[in-house]
């Protein structure tokens, strides 16, 4: 697969078809916290499952991306979680929970979840992950033959072992960054870290697209920002507005796109 060759949908209203070459391992990604990363994500699962049946995978301790979808009460009670398939206790098929049903155009997301602040994900990335660095693209390989078009995966903010780990294995590279001008830095000097990954681990992904994340039309320094990117020859941006109802939905656990539909 080319560089070129990242996402090709079709979408008629009589059927749904994807092309074979497409991209299906996406990590959106950026070192500083708080930009939006996890929500994004959410968002983007959501947008893909009227594509093809989407897994998002929640590799940050944290757990934030799990409780864009359910409550993470869910994982407090049993080891249905991400860390149990990592460590092999639990089969892939039991540790895949369905958080939204497919229905007409709708191919359903699927959520390897995990619990909230979980220090024993933390111990096994940060440990036990050197010894079997393979484990997660396993994962992945397992994913693609079961079916999932789309594997959207979330980790933390810092650029260490597990994230370079992880990112080798991708398809698509997403970064995700706040309007304002300092992220315009701070976005280039991860993109040369990214090609450095590339380059050290052989990998192929594709680094094409950003998204500029609570964008304020009435804000100067956002519309100079978005200039800058917008006038990049190397990227495609894209927009997300700030809006109050993102918020709302994290609260109930849900994506933009089923708060506000005109989103």
């Amino acid at each position: 697969m080319s560089s070129n060759e990242v996402i090709t949908v079709e979408k008629t209203k009589s059927q749904t078809s994807i092309s074979p070459d497409y991209s299906n391992v996406v990590c959106i990604y950026n070192e500083k916290g708080g930009v939006g990363k996890s929500t994004t994500t959410a968002n983007i699962a959501y947008a893909l499952a009227s594509y093809g049946k989407v897994l998002v995978i929640d590799g940050d301790p944290q757990g934030d991306l799990t409780r864009r979808f359910c409550d993470s009460a869910l994982f407090e009670e049993n080891d249905r979680d991400y860390l149990s398939l990592l460590t092999t206790d639990l089969s892939f098929d039991d540790a895949v929970v369905e958080v939204r049903k497919p229905a007409d155009d709708f191919h359903g997301i699927y959520l390897l979840g995990t619990k909230s602040h979980d220090p024993k994900l933390t111990k096994w990335l940060e440990n036990e992950l050197r010894e079997d660095p393979f484990r997660i693209k396993m994962i992945f390989k397992e994913a693609k033959i079961k079916g999932f078009n789309f594997i959207l995966y979330d980790f933390p903010t810092k650029f260490g072992f597990y994230q370079q780990t992880v990112i080798s294995s991708c398809d698509l590279i997403l970064p995700v960054v706040q309007c304002e001008q300092d992220a315009v830095v701070a976005l280039f000097k991860l993109v040369d870290k990214l090609k450095q990954v590339r380059e050290k681990y052989d990998s192929h992904f594709s680094l094409k697209y950003i998204v500029a994340n609570m964008y304020d039309h009435d804000i100067k320094s956002h519309r100079e920002f978005l200039t800058i990117l917008q006038d990049c020859p190397y990227f495609q941006t894209f927009i997300t507005n700030k809006s109050a109802k993102i918020l709302n939905g994290q609260l109930s656990h849900q994506t933009i796109q089923e708060c506000d539909k005109n989103h």
